[in-house]
């Protein structure tokens, strides 16, 4: 081979290289702390499946771009196909979606004991209609209370909804205890310490990685980062990013990949 050609095909290959280096994966997310978090939570982090997602990619060698959108926009435009990964659970029609799982998140009926003091109690949810229940409009937990024809108060935020309960216009904060009891201490921190909850999960569901089953890339960039986040499994860094958030208290082996209970 010429030495002219041969120098040009090599600073081709480099080129390539690099740019396929270069490129950002974009990962759509919406505010939920401290599971998913535009801004650093004290010291801890961006919110843990947050800080998972993004070690597993750079343990697989690949750089992430994270774009925040308000729930509803995320979930039109990740289906509108504006963006190639959706961290969250898949959305309907889900026959079109496929996901790697991360982890689970449990919803449980958050109250104050001041506001409740001889707790709230029921066998079925129709044992919920004297109570006025706060949800986020559009998500399967609101579904599913919809379903038993209960008096809700839909918002579009966590922020809406921890206000609204403080203030005694909502009787019940159907949350993951954590996220809820984040956005309290936000608020109200004098009011953490009044801050309770149900003993049994209403509700489990999945955190996933979500893309679009027609989307061969973007399932072959998915299977690198599921490389990763076995590294992460085995070197104990899964772990140590959830545990930070839990402080002192036990993780709930529910919100736990089922090889790492």
């Amino acid at each position: 081979m010429k030495p002219k050609k041969f120098l040009l095909l090599f600073a081709f290959a480099c080129l390539f290289s690099i740019n396929l280096q270069a490129e950002k994966i974009r990962i759509l997310m919406f505010a939920y702390p401290p599971f998913f978090s535009e801004t650093m939570i004290a010291d801890l982090g961006n919110g843990y499946w947050r800080d998972i997602v993004e070690e597993g990619f750079k343990e697989a060698g690949l750089e992430t771009e994270v774009v925040f959108k308000p729930l509803m926009r995320a979930r039109g435009e990740f289906l509108a196909g504006k963006h190639p990964i959706l961290l969250g659970s898949k959305l309907p029609p889900t026959e079109t979606q496929d996901s790697l799982l991360i982890g689970y998140y449990q919803v449980f009926f958050n109250y104050f004991k001041s506001h409740h003091p001889n707790g709230i109690h029921f066998k079925t949810l129709t044992d919920l209609k004297p109570y006025r229940i706060g949800v986020i409009r559009g998500t399967p937990v609101a579904s599913g209370l919809q379903k038993a024809d209960l008096v809700l108060d839909d918002t579009s935020s966590n922020d809406s909804l921890a206000k609204k309960l403080y203030a005694k216009r909502i009787d019940i904060w159907p949350s993951t205890f954590l996220s809820a009891r984040y956005m309290i201490n936000k608020y109200n921190p004098e009011a953490v310490i009044d801050f309770t909850r149900n003993d049994t999960p209403f509700f489990t569901g999945t955190i996933e990685l979500v893309y679009m089953k027609n989307d061969e890339r973007t399932k072959e960039i998915v299977n690198q980062f599921s490389n990763g986040l076995e590294k992460m499994k085995k070197n104990g860094s899964y772990m140590r990013h959830i545990k930070k958030y839990w402080g002192k208290e036990e993780v709930p082996k529910g919100i736990l990949l089922e090889d790492m209970r």
